[in-house]
């Protein structure tokens, strides 16, 4: 195949324009990765900023459209001209009548060069310097979109396909309240209420923290090590619990638990017995912990009770397997739960609690709706809890308070908590 002679000039110009063609590919796709790979935390930044070249950024991603159909039509004539380019050189220097074998060639070579220097390189480099590339890149793409327009306004209006990559709008993420109003309209029947509420509460369960489902540190039952067999097994009786938690002297110094089943076999046993030798290690969580993960440190120790302490590394409460299941499916009544403990009804309509009364125990009781609270801003647990953030102080003996259906009459206090009050449902109200 005969080789025609060309002069310097000839190499230097279509050299030159191979380059040229190649660094604007590289361009252009170094742009559109970086301008499309940044996340909503590098557009606020840049949306706070006051350097011009991030306002331009900002302006571009405003119209991801006309930006993303000027990047294809740019892209596919850069390329184009680099294999035109390519192709025309080639065919002055071996001549129009070179084989099929180099003509395919020289195909493969082009496509290879556009590829790797073209495509791969910059857009990898791009993706991970995102940020400083899309501030470089923000000048230039705004005079390319501009000479362009005319082009990628016919492919934008013609092309309906051609949509923003972004995540935050084409996988738009749907929010809790929408599952929760969905649930709502799905099962809206009385009948499908325990349904509805099992369904919230799976979906509310990842982010509940330990604290506010844990039993509080003055409603922990536990046995002094000190004790002897009988005045254990006493304890044990009265309480009803199959795990205690076992103190040295105080609840912020707590040896070990004392599974029920371990001391049965041993209940014959003289007084002196030395008990303690039955102990487990007691498991302690921080207040913070997620529920779900400590479900799953429960599968994975085969504890059943965790000891939960505040920063400070005190007590401030228990929670058992038990109270993790309720907080998904409901109230779990056992042999020993007695409700009568913490409330008296008076009528259908009229009741009696103890302050300390959980609000989930509370509405299964009288027959509310949960979310009756979910509006309430302050972070309490026990109708204690809603009056105090009710009244803003401690409340005295009679005083009324409303909230919503509910009447609130104080019946006891002391100096630090709100011991009993009586709480009137208007029933009408409530139901709809």
């Amino acid at each position: 195949m005969p080789l025609n002679s060309q002069p310097l000039s000839f190499y230097l110009i279509n050299g030159s324009a191979v380059c040229l063609l190649l660094l604007c590919s590289a361009f252009i796709s170094g742009a559109e990765a970086a301008l499309f790979s940044l996340s909503d935390k590098e557009k606020e930044l840049l949306n706070k900023s006051r350097h011009k070249n991030d306002k331009l950024v900002v302006e571009l991603l405003k119209k991801p459209n006309y930006l993303l159909a000027t990047i294809l039509i740019a892209n596919n004539l850069v390329n184009v001209a680099f294999v035109t380019v390519s192709t025309f050189a080639f065919w002055d220097i071996w001549g129009r009548e070179t084989s099929n074998f180099a003509l395919t060639g020289l195909i493969v070579v082009t496509s290879a060069f556009i590829a790797i220097f073209g495509e791969v390189i910059p857009k990898v480099f791009a993706a991970q310097k995102n940020l400083i590339t899309s501030q470089w890149v923000a000048f230039p793409m705004q005079f390319i979109i501009k000479f362009f327009y005319p082009f990628s306004w016919i492919l934008v209006k013609s092309s309906s396909f051609i949509k923003m990559p972004l995540p935050t709008d084409s996988n738009k993420q749907l929010t809790k309240d929408d599952l929760h109003h969905a649930i709502d309209l799905t099962l809206s029947k009385s009948s499908a209420t325990e349904e509805r509420e099992l369904l919230k509460g799976f979906l509310k369960f990842g982010n509940t923290s330990v604290k506010k489902i844990m039993k509080p540190r003055q409603d922990i039952k536990f046995i002094e090590r000190t004790l002897t067999l009988p005045k254990v097994l006493e304890l044990i009786n009265q309480h009803g619990y199959s795990r205690l938690p076992v103190v040295i002297e105080s609840l912020d110094q707590i040896e070990g638990i004392l599974l029920i089943k371990d001391l049965i076999q041993h209940t014959n046993q003289q007084a002196d017995f030395p008990w303690q030798k039955l102990l487990k290690p007691a498991f302690f969580i921080p207040e913070s912990k997620k529920i779900d993960d400590l479900l799953n440190d429960f599968k994975k120790s085969h504890n059943h009770l965790a000891i939960v302490v505040d920063e400070y590394g005190g007590t401030s409460g228990i929670i058992t397997l038990e109270d993790i299941l309720e907080e998904i499916v409901g109230d779990i009544n056992d042999e020993f739960d007695n409700d009568d403990m913490v409330y008296s009804r008076l009528d259908d309509n009229t009741f009696t609690f103890e302050g300390k009364t959980s609000i989930k125990d509370f509405c299964r009781i009288t027959e509310i709706s949960p979310h009756l609270f979910e509006n309430q801003k302050s972070d309490f647990e026990s109708i204690g809890g809603l009056l105090l953030n009710l009244f803003s102080r401690m409340p005295k003996i009679g005083e009324v308070t409303f909230f919503e259906n509910l009447e609130f009459i104080i019946e006891s206090v002391d100096v630090r908590r709100i011991k009993r009050v009586k709480v009137k449902v208007k029933r009408e109200i409530e139901k709809v």
